[in-house]
Formats: structure tokens, C-alpha cells, sequence
């Protein structure tokens, strides 16, 4: 079963969203803080608190309808076929065809499977319809307003019937739709970003989680029993906490279930050395509760999970979400703001939350099934995450400038920066080819911001050996926003003779800062630079990996992305920042040309 589709109306800032539709797989809900999608996931759980978008009357009512989809293969969950229940029916049929209705009608849904759609009014089940039948609406007590007739099986003989006379006036808990609404709100697990879960809990009767995982360690007791599965579940446990080696539930008083963690082999380690569950943290415990519901299981379930960046280091978020796409039965929806989980999860269905005003509206989004977004992303080299989230994009010359740049602007930059995200261009050779109109065309067409891709502030590239006229192209294909480096490139605003003597120190030599500065010196008269600005025209990465070469007798050579990124932290660590602050005085000009009316 999954949700398929949601339309929310006067609830907090939504006052219509229209219809949201969902995959059975995975949905990821995306969006800045306070945009929504906290209350959102919330509602898939019937969490709702009242709360009126502004400007809405005080007695208008928070709506949400709310359609499910059981497969054929998942119907007999829903129902006993040796019980009776009160079905929705248009008009009461004839005496003589009750028996071939009856069958119809259950055969029917036992073919084609469900769809059953609830009106919910301030959080109370209103209205409910199995599509394609009719539907019935609940009065102010706890009895529904519609004609419902009563659907009985004989087990011996296999015979459904239909009661003499339709009942307009039934309790609600024994209509048929009303049944399986609240089956299926069962089957829905939110994992909110602040719940813990106990060390110990009364055991339970059955392997089944409860809403809040309060009963999680009675719950593992009883899957305990189930070897295969437990095996599976501590496993898997281990694989997003690599340091958890075992897990184990026992008897800690009468009829209560403690549950522990080890970081050694429990089997050659004393009791003392196991901790508790609350212990050990709230992401081990979230982990533990969701890796029950998804292994545990036997049917399927609906998993919310609410910013698990909150609670998770990225590497545990990557091996959590391949581990859920193992088990497709599942549907999950998962609200972040987090290019590391969008990263992990990868294409699907996506939605983008945004508040307009005091309104929250919804954009859908597919990656997979965007073809413009696709075929930029595939040829510039870079992912949906590399851009999510960001209010404006910055594209510069290579994978150093994207790992340094915004550590400068960390340290040094204004607030005006917080939301810039930096890309680099895939491949610096494509510019400078004979196919670079086309290239930049992908570029301007993938900035140009539409929904979830930001628009680009500016192209920010190294200056090399470019002429004037290739400086000049550059800027007509990118009307006006490529930008070039005050200095050669990006290296030279490195060539510090401190911070270099303490990289390959790092790497096990012992060299001092005056062995550099006179390298630096010997290779600038040997290569006609010794004018003041010699640290503008001089090819830095070049320089760079000489003095490693020569420094280290040719043990290193210099990795410009690793050391690059070294060098940037050491200046700033020591700050010795003035020629990075070249850098944000640069980008500031950059921001406030791209800011100011042509």
C-alpha cells in the first residue's frame, strides 16, 4: 500500500495546495526552514494541530483529502474473509441479485485492488469512498450518513451476500472504508528529527513497533525469535554504524525487555562493556527504529523520515537510504534540506516547498524525468545536490576553486554569500574548444533558474593565457557574467612560503620557510619574474609543484585539489589572509555588478 495522493486546505500556511501526488517508492520533500514541510509530514500521519493560514476565518475548518492505493495482492490483509462488514452502495439491489452483487462487488475488489480516498475536517475522519463505489460522510457523533449495506461471507460455502435493506445510520468503526482508514494510519512510521528511544520497555506480544518506538526493545525481544530476520537487522545495523559490532535484547526485570549495543564482540566481552541504547545517541536509536520497520515487516508500510542530515553524519545517510532502497515494498517520503540526502536517495519523485508571502506553494519535480535538467546536469558534470538549495550559483574554473572558495568565503565573506552555491565547470578544456558556444549555451540555459535550479550570479575563471579577444568571446556567449582572476589562477594567491613549508613538513619532510622563499627566488630569475608583481603573472601551479619536487627530492608532487585545499585552511587557520582577501574583495565587486541594472 502507499500514499498516492494528498490536497491540503487551510491548515498553517498552506491554503491550497492542490493535489500532491506521491510515489510508491521514494518522495523527497525539499525546501528552506519553515516552509512547510515539517507540517506536511506531519498530516500523512494525522498530526494536526489547529492552525488557520492568515487571513482565514476563525471558523473555517482545516481540510486535508488523502487517497491510498492497496494492490490486489494486499486487499485480504485489510479484511477477514470470515467476518462481516458494511459496505457503501449506491441503490439496494433487487432480492433475487443480492448474492450476484455481493460477489461482484468483492470479487471486483479482489481483482482490481483498492483506492479509498478520506476527507479528514480538524483532524477528524469525515468522508470516506472506495473509488469507483460509493461513499460515505460522517455526522457530528460517531455514526455515518450514507447507505451501507451489510457484506457477509460464508466461509463454508464461499457465498457473499448483501443484507435485506441498506442501513443509513451505522457506526462508523463497522463501515468497511472506516476499517481500513484506520489500518492504514497504523501502517504509517514517522520518524521526527527529535525522537529517542528507551533502553528498556515491557515485552511485547507481537514483533510490531509501536507509533512513538517506545516499545522498541519488547519489539526486538519478540523478533528475536525470528533468527534470519534479527541477524539481518543487526547487520544491517552495523553497516551504518560500522562501530557497533553487536546488538542484544535480554531480561533486565519482570516482563520488561532491555535492549544494548556493543562496540566489542559481545561474545569475548563482559557484561559491563554493553551500553544501554539511550546511551549511545539519538541516531543509533532512530537507525535501529527504522531499520525495524523496513526489515521486520511483513507488510508493507508508509516511512516518514524527518531531516535525517539532523541526526546522521552523510556517510550513515548514504548507507541508510541504499539500504531502504532495498526494500521497495516501503514507501518513504523524506523531508531535508540537505544536498546529502538528496545526493543519496537520487532521482525521484521531488518536492520543492517554497513560501510565497505567508503561503507555502508546491512545485513537483522528477531529475530522472526532466529532460532539459538531465541533459544539462549529464553534461556539465554535476548533480541535482551540487545545486539544491542554493539562491544563486557560482561557476568556477575547476574541483580546487570549489573546494577552496568557499572556506574563504566561510571565513571572510559577508553575509551576501551564505546562500551561493559553487560549482565547477566540468571541463575547463570544453571552454577553450572549437564546441565552447555550445557548452556555454548548457550553462546559461541550466543557470537561467527554473523552480529548483538557481540562477547564476556570475562564471568565475583564471585568467591563464587568455588574449583579449578570447576574453571578449567569452563574455558575449555569457552576456557579461564571466569574470576572470585578478591573478593568473588560483594557485597564485597561494604561494605563501610559511604555509607551503608546513605542508610538506605534513607529508614528513623538514623543510623551513626560508628553504622556500629561496627556491621561489632561484625559479623567478631563472624564469624572468622579478618584477613586484611577479605574483600575478607567474604560473602558480607550476611554481608549486617545482618546489615540491625539488623540496621533497621528488618524494611529492604537488596535488593541487588536496594541498590546494591544505594550503587555503593553513592561511586562514594563521591568519595570514591578505592575498585571499583579494579574493572576497573580487567576488564582492562580482556580486554587486551582477546586482546592479545594466
Amino acid at each position: 500500500m502507499h500514499i498516492e495522493l494528498v490536497r491540503i486546505r487551510n491548515y498553517k500556511s498552506f491554503v491550497d495546495s492542490g493535489e500532491i501526488l506521491l510515489s510508491p517508492s521514494f518522495n523527497v520533500v525539499v525546501g528552506k526552514n519553515s516552509s512547510g514541510k515539517t507540517a506536511f509530514i506531519k498530516l500523512l500521519k494525522m498530526q494536526f494541530d489547529k492552525n488557520l493560514p492568515i487571513g482565514v476565518r476563525a471558523s473555517s475548518m482545516s481540510r486535508m483529502d488523502i487517497r491510498f492505493h492497496i494492490p490486489v495482492d494486499q486487499v485480504s490483509e485489510f479484511h477477514s474473509s470470515g467476518s462481516d462488514l458494511y459496505f457503501p452502495v449506491r441503490t439496494q439491489p433487487s432480492q433475487e441479485r443480492r448474492e450476484a452483487e455481493a460477489s461482484r462487488v468483492w470479487n471486483e475488489l479482489r481483482t482490481k485492488g483498492l483506492k479509498v480516498e478520506f476527507k479528514v475536517e480538524d483532524g477528524t475522519l469525515r468522508n470516506s469512498s472506495l473509488i469507483g463505489f460509493a461513499s460515505v460522510q460522517a455526522d457530528q457523533g460517531e455514526r455515518i450518513d450514507g447507505r451501507v449495506a451489510q457484506l457477509s461471507h460464508n466461509a463454508t460455502t464461499g457465498v457473499y451476500t448483501l443484507g435485506n435493506s441498506p442501513y443509513t445510520s451505522v457506526e462508523q468503526s463497522r463501515v468497511f472504508t472506516n476499517q481500513i482508514f484506520s489500518q492504514l494510519v497504523d501502517r504509517i512510521y514517522y520518524f521526527d528529527a527529535q525522537r529517542s528511544c528507551p533502553s528498556v520497555s515491557a515485552q511485547a506480544d507481537e514483533a510490531v513497533l509501536a507509533a512513538n518506538a517506545s516499545n522498541l526493545p519488547g519489539a526486538m525481544m519478540k523478533l528475536q525469535k525470528h533468527t534470519g530476520r534479527f541477524r539481518k537487522l543487526k547487520a544491517r545495523l552495523s553497516e551504518v554504524f560500522p562501530e557497533i559490532k553487536d546488538l542484544t535484547v535480554t531480561n533486565v526485570a519482570e516482563n520488561q525487555a532491555g535492549l544494548f549495543v556493543w562496540i566489542t564482540d559481545s561474545d569475548s566481552s563482559g557484561p559491563d562493556e554493553s551500553i544501554p541504547l539511550s546511551e549511545v545517541g539519538t541516531g543509533v536509536a532512530q537507525v535501529l527504529a527504522i531499520l525495524f520497520v523496513v526489515i521486520s515487516s511483513t507488510k508493507s508500510s508508509v516511512v516518514i523520515l524527518e531531516e535525517p542530515q539532523s541526526f546522521l553524519h552523510p556517510s550513515a545517510v548514504r548507507k541508510l537510504m541504499g539500504i531502504l532502497s532495498e526494500y521497495p515494498q516501503h514507501q518513504y517520503v523524506i523531508s531535508t534540506h540537505s544536498p546529502t540526502v538528496i545526493s543519496a536517495v537520487g532521482p525521484c519523485n521531488t518536492l520543492l516547498f517554497q513560501k510565497v508571502g505567508l503561503e507555502t506553494k508546491i512545485t513537483a519535480f522528477n531529475p530522472q524525468e526532466s529532460q532539459d535538467a538531465r541533459m544539462a546536469m549529464d553534461e556539465l558534470g554535476v548533480t541535482f545536490a551540487d545545486v539544491f538549495g542554493a539562491d544563486n550559483i557560482l561557476w568556477v574554473e575547476g574541483p580546487t576553486e570549489k573546494k577552496c572558495i568557499p572556506l574563504i568565503l566561510d571565513k571572510l565573506g559577508s553575509k551576501r554569500f551564505q546562500d551561493t552555491r559553487i560549482v565547477h565547470v566540468d571541463t575547463t578544456g570544453d571552454i577553450e574548444g572549437k564546441n565552447n558556444e555550445k557548452y556555454f549555451r548548457i550553462y546559461k540555459k541550466f543557470s537561467e533558474g527554473e523552480g529548483l535550479v538557481a540562477p547564476a550570479v556570475a562564471f568565475v575563471l583564471d585568467r591563464e593565457d587568455r588574449d583579449q579577444k578570447s576574453i571578449d568571446t567569452l563574455k558575449v556567449l555569457l552576456e557579461g557574467k564571466v569574470h576572470f582572476l585578478q591573478r593568473r589562477m588560483f594557485e597564485n594567491y597561494l604561494l605563501n612560503t610559511e604555509a607551503i613549508a608546513a605542508q610538506l613538513n605534513v607529508l614528513g619532510e623538514s623543510i623551513s620557510s626560508s628553504d622556500v622563499q629561496l627556491l621561489i627566488e632561484e625559479w623567478r630569475h631563472d624564469n624572468g619574474l622579478e618584477e613586484d608583481d611577479w605574483t600575478i603573472k607567474v604560473h602558480g601551479a607550476k611554481l608549486l609543484n617545482h618546489v615540491f619536487i625539488k623540496l621533497s627530492e621528488a618524494r611529492h608532487e604537488y596535488r593541487k585539489v588536496e594541498y590546494g585545499e591544505a594550503l587555503t585552511q593553513w592561511l586562514l587557520d594563521n591568519d595570514q589572509t591578505e592575498d585571499l582577501q583579494e579574493i572576497v574583495d573580487f567576488l564582492e565587486n562580482v556580486f554587486e555588478k551582477d546586482r546592479t541594472p545594466q
